[in-house]
């Protein structure tokens, strides 16, 4: 005779030791999972890893780009500055390094001595080496110029007024070199403050290659970007299918 009588939770035996859970293939019986799930999670996989090498790439070379234009800090600053006058400071006798500002544009006279260097080196990022002629004026206690090679205007114990952009060489290791160069090389007795002027470079120059560059890193930014939206998409897609 059976009863009509509802079960009740009372009469379950939780704790019963022939309780078990169902077995996985009997679940699988009940409900399948899609026949390419396989396919999917190693398509899955396979983005995730290019994703994070992308990712993982793309980080290092917008890390050392930045480190490496951070060097360029001062002449950055300089080429996009404005068009401006320069700070007119008279004979370089009567001056000291130290009152010629770092990253200014002055105008100066002097008499080059009667040495000085032939140097070839880079210009800002142009990767092209350049020959300039280094000299050191009379007097000057440390002040240099740094210009093209004109043996029209430029040359050994001559007079000349100059414009151009000053430098410190404490904040710029292409030129701190050329000062441990010219001491080196002619014994020469120099206070530990000095300055050298890179002649006929104006505020405002020299800006596309600083452009340029920003350019590339803002692609690698931008693929980085997209390298890790892939794999986010991709990853949701992932998780829906394991539901």
């Amino acid at each position: 005779m059976t009863s009509d009588k509802k079960p009740s939770l009372k009469d379950f035996d939780y704790f019963s030791i022939n309780a078990r859970p169902a077995k996985s293939s009997e679940l699988l019986e009940h409900e399948q999972l899609p026949e390419n799930i396989e396919a999917e999670i190693k398509s899955w996989q396979k983005e995730r890893r290019r994703a994070g090498f992308s990712a993982i790439t793309s980080t290092i070379v917008v890390a050392v780009c930045t480190w490496f234009l951070w060097g360029y800090r001062d002449a950055i600053a300089y080429s996009f500055s404005s068009s401006h006058p320069p700070l007119v400071l008279g004979d370089v006798v009567e001056l000291s390094p130290s009152d010629i500002p770092h990253n200014s544009f002055v105008e100066l006279t002097g008499i080059t001595e009667h040495r000085g260097l032939s140097q070839k080196t880079t210009q800002g990022l142009w990767l092209l080496r350049e020959e300039r002629w280094n000299f050191r004026f009379v007097g000057s206690r440390g002040v240099f110029i740094s210009t093209p090679p004109d043996s029209s205007r430029f040359g050994f114990a001559m007079r000349i007024t100059v414009r151009g952009r000053a430098i410190d060489p404490k904040r710029d290791s292409k030129y701190a070199q050329f000062i441990s160069e010219y001491k080196e090389r002619f014994f020469a007795r120099m206070q530990d403050t000095s300055r050298v002027i890179e002649v006929d470079v104006v505020p405002g120059s020299g800006r596309w290659p600083f452009i340029l560059f920003a350019i590339f890193i803002a692609i690698i930014v931008t693929l980085d970007s997209r390298s890790l939206l892939r794999y986010l998409r991709s990853r949701r897609r992932h998780v829906g299918i394991m539901r």
